[in-house]
């Protein structure tokens, strides 16, 4: 018979996998890509840090606490528009203690189980995280919506998640237009650089990827309808960064999307 404290980890183990899996793969192509020190680093602390989320930290079970929850996460993903610095008209990102972040990879994941977990209030939480991400703009942001929201609409067939998805793709394809920048090394067009030089370590990301969305959607000891949306939110910024210019999520440097994960498994009700 597995005991507490077993049963705990056994529980938190699935989550944590989805963020060591494709973080320690990500870490292990930035030391030997030959990026600088402090890229690794930075990933290292944020994986150390979405870990500790994702078990420790407990998501409020009363419906008015997780809505203003969201309430402050919307919140956030608008303020980079206002607040945020901007190149060449876009506005994604915070700086905060020196960093920057992607707000939109730290804040929607966790948005995207909110709505999961309410489906009263998911439209209107979708719909407005879909108009911050438009004006910032950034179609990865879009895209995961429109995942998020497809993965929605297949667990409940709720038309109105259908609806949503369609609008999430087109706003997508809007934002593509006028939110491209120039490629960052180590942080985008990580697996299309890399396949002309090691294309089985670009096989091995892709895999590491791949695992961790499918610990997400049949793994954690949370409802479906989260599992799905979680899943959904990840593959939609991975596509993206396949598709476009845009950051490579838990593989490519950057905490934002390793943090985001960590917070969006934070522990919730038994598998459903």
């Amino acid at each position: 018979m597995i005991g507490a404290d077993q049963s705990w980890l056994y529980n938190r183990g699935a989550a944590v996998l989805a963020i060591l899996i494709p973080g320690c793969a990500g870490i292990a192509y930035l030391t030997l890509g030959g990026a600088p020190t402090l890229f690794a680093l930075i990933n290292l602390s944020a994986i150390a840090i979405a870990s500790l989320c994702a078990c420790f930290l407990k998501m409020p079970t009363g419906r008015t606490a997780r809505r203003i929850l969201a309430l402050g996460l919307l919140l956030a993903l608008a303020l980079p528009v206002g607040i945020g610095p901007s190149i060449d008209g876009v506005s994604r990102w915070l700086s905060i203690g020196g960093f920057t972040l992607h707000v939109g990879m730290v804040v929607i994941p966790l948005l995207c189980v909110l709505a999961a977990l309410d489906r009263t209030a998911a439209p209107p939480i979708l719909l407005a995280a879909l108009i911050a991400s438009f004006a910032q703009p950034d179609m990865a942001s879009c895209l995961a919506l429109a995942f998020a929201a497809l993965a929605l609409w297949l667990s409940h067939r709720d038309w109105t998640m259908g609806a949503i998805a369609i609008l999430a793709v087109f706003a997508s394809i809007g934002a593509s237009f006028s939110g491209a920048l120039p490629p960052q090394p180590f942080v985008e067009g990580i697996l299309s650089d890399l396949w002309q030089s090691n294309a089985v370590a670009a096989v091995g990301l892709a895999v590491s990827i791949s695992a961790s969305l499918l610990l997400l959607l049949i793994a954690l000891p949370a409802p479906k309808a989260s599992r799905s949306v979680l899943a959904g939110a990840m593959a939609g910024f991975f596509t993206a960064a396949t598709i476009g210019d845009y950051p490579y999520p838990l593989i490519g440097y950057g905490a934002a999307s390793i943090l985001g994960l960590g917070l969006a498994l934070i522990r919730q009700t038994e598998r459903g």
